[in-house]
């Protein structure tokens, strides 16, 4: 018991729900598009295509990293890579051990044809494919010495299907697809295997509103602006639950779930009390001054 209440993710649960929260200002000199985080750094990509990378113990510049000159939609920290995608590639970085530079792993050119999607778990890399209509899974393999190299795992194609976001979680993958035909719009969320890059589960609903998908299994997550967030069983196909909106963007992180609900006010719930169907809700509001370079402080690690 001693072990289990001295956890990290019990710690930070503590300091959320208790309202012990800590936390600092990054001036970044330009509009921030998306930010990151691990254990070491804190990575902030400017829209025109430049990565900061600072200290996140003392919150100081460490170096900045030359992307393409087009817009950041994403930016991810793996375990020995970091990553950005624009409209139309994806820059893989590697970190560098102490005394060394950051490199380039790799660049690679998609076709998403919309908004981007990236996201990463240890050194596997969810991003589009050659096609919108395929979901791609990449790894870094770190070769000897301060070698490494980026190698293809799998394609997921989704037939007439527009991916537009994935989600790794474990040894499964989570992707969200649209099909419009005509008058008609329909979402598949797909739930694939990755070891043999089977369709295991396909939920179709109704509609033509993105949204975010996000996978805590069997649950998964789905977000919209004005209806809120959707949890859906994938092993039984149906919504569990619906959260009120708005929803303008939400990440699940260790036992808890942040809404951001508008552009300077999050909110923080419980996820076992969410999946148990409990009522009411503890939350918590977490508002904070509004500016033009505002971002995701919640996206950081603990």
């Amino acid at each position: 018991m001693q072990v289990v209440a001295r956890h990290p993710d019990t710690l930070a649960g503590e300091r959320w729900r208790e309202g012990r929260v800590e936390h600092s200002l990054i001036y970044c000199g330009g509009e921030v598009a998306t930010i990151a985080s691990d254990q070491t750094r804190v990575y902030a990509a400017l829209r025109h295509g430049e990565v900061l990378v600072f200290d996140s113990g003392t919150f100081l510049l460490e170096t900045v990293l030359e992307g393409r000159a087009e817009p950041v939609w994403q930016v991810g920290a793996g375990t020995d890579v970091v990553t950005a995608v624009t409209e139309s590639c994806l820059t893989v970085w590697r970190k560098p051990r102490p005394g060394a530079r950051w490199e380039v792993v790799a660049r690679v050119r998609h076709s998403s044809q919309g908004e981007p999607f990236l996201h990463i778990e240890g050194n596997l890399l969810a991003v589009p494919g050659d096609t919108k209509h395929v979901c791609r899974l990449l790894a870094y393999r770190q070769g000897k010495g301060s070698g490494g190299s980026l190698v293809g795992v799998r394609d997921f194609p989704h037939g007439r299907h527009w991916v537009l976001g994935a989600m790794l979680e474990g040894a499964r993958l989570l992707t969200l697809s649209l099909l419009a035909w005509g008058s008609a719009t329909e979402r598949e969320l797909r739930l694939w295997r990755i070891s043999d890059g089977t369709c295991i589960n396909t939920l179709v609903m109704p509609g033509g509103v993105a949204g975010f998908p996000a996978l805590h299994y069997p649950h998964a997550f789905l977000s919209t602006q004005s209806k809120g967030l959707d949890i859906w069983n994938l092993r039984s196909g149906t919504r569990a639950r619906t959260v009120g909106g708005p929803v303008l963007g939400y990440q699940v992180r260790g036992q808890l779930i942040f809404l951001l609900t508008s552009h300077s006010r999050a909110k923080v719930l419980h996820l076992r009390e969410l999946l148990a169907d409990r009522d009411p809700l503890w939350s918590r509001s977490l508002p904070w001054f509004w500016s033009l370079s505002w971002s995701w402080p919640l996206f950081w690690s603990w």
